[in-house]
């Protein structure tokens, strides 16, 4: 047996993603509630015994090596395969069953919800799962109202009560009516903020906040011709020329597929969102929502790593 294998250990890989996709051991301490030096050494460690430089340290964070982004991906496998074999024998002889309530912004249930239903009147019978489309604010009361048990929402602030896990980065796209490319090349945001936009209204849980952010950092206002909550009215209004939008994929990509409308990347600042997986913290958590969490979380990662849900990027837990 190679002496490496001795040397290495799951909290050790897991400590080691935690870094790479935080990009600064400080940041990377906190989340995993330890002492920056002794992860510090903890990755030093696991360096000499692999004697490979896995991280470019500097002021700013750190950026993985070729080496270092190469043991990364292997590392999400192995933790990855190590929680399903885990998972596949706890549930071995178990009978899970009860209500879950699960709540989904309108945009993220169009990629999965159908499937998700499927899924779990098929394999798991005995579990009643009711689903409700809506946005980010109303979702985020019937949690905290606790009439909903988990609910996948876009989060601007900590909400109370609510233990949230970040699930996917969703970059903001640029989004007019159909030029004959789904996918057209880059804009730059400077040409964006000249342009006539149509956007969701200003709420306290809107990707609104996501827009005025990157062009405050500009130091000028969008260009609002108008301000909807419905989001076929918004797509009518981009499909027919009047105004575009900024939106993620999610949003957007049955009228993108229908070729109605084209989006395109933004270049010149990051604009994107974070999806977060809430519940709350102060309730207790059924094996039944426990288990439609976790069906929750594979479901999207394999969308993304299928490429069908574009422009998104998975986070923490469920990127390995």
């Amino acid at each position: 047996m190679d002496p490496v294998i001795n040397r290495l250990d799951l909290k050790t890989l897991w400590y080691y993603i935690c870094v790479v996709e935080a990009g600064s051991l400080s940041r990377a301490a906190i989340r995993l509630h330890i002492a920056q030096p002794a992860l510090g050494n903890r990755i030093l460690q696991l360096e000499q015994s692999l004697n490979v430089q896995l991280l470019n340290r500097g002021p700013y964070g750190v950026v993985s090596t070729k080496e270092g982004q190469a043991f990364y991906e292997a590392a999400k496998r192995i933790v990855r395969d190590v929680q399903t074999a885990a998972n596949d024998v706890r549930s071995m002889d178990k009978l899970v069953a009860g209500q879950v309530k699960l709540g989904s912004l309108v945009s993220s249930a169009r990629m999965f919800s159908a499937d998700l239903v499927l899924k779990v009147i098929r394999d798991h019978p005995d579990i009643r799962l009711s689903f409700l489309s809506a946005s980010s604010a109303e979702i985020h009361r019937r949690l905290v109202a606790g009439e909903l048990d988990l609910g996948l929402m876009f989060r601007n602030a900590e909400a109370d009560n609510l233990l949230g896990t970040p699930l996917i980065r969703e970059e903001m796209l640029f989004a007019r009516a159909a030029t004959g490319n789904p996918i057209e090349e880059s804009i730059p945001f400077d040409e964006v903020m000249k342009m006539p936009l149509v956007l969701t209204v200003h709420t306290a849980f809107s990707m609104r906040h996501v827009v005025e952010k990157a062009f405050n950092l500009r130091g000028v206002a969008p260009t609002v011709v108008a301000e909807l909550d419905c989001p076929s009215t918004m797509e009518t209004l981009v499909k027919s020329g009047v105004a575009s939008t900024i939106v993620p994929w999610s949003a957007i990509h049955l009228a993108v597929e229908r070729g109605e409308i084209s989006v395109s990347q933004m270049t010149g600042l990051d604009m994107s969102r974070i999806i977060e997986l809430c519940r709350r913290d102060d309730r207790p958590f059924s094996p039944a929502a426990e288990l439609v969490e976790k069906i929750v979380i594979r479901d999207v990662r394999l969308l993304i790593e299928a490429g069908k849900w574009r422009f998104a990027h998975l986070l923490g837990e469920a990127a390995v």
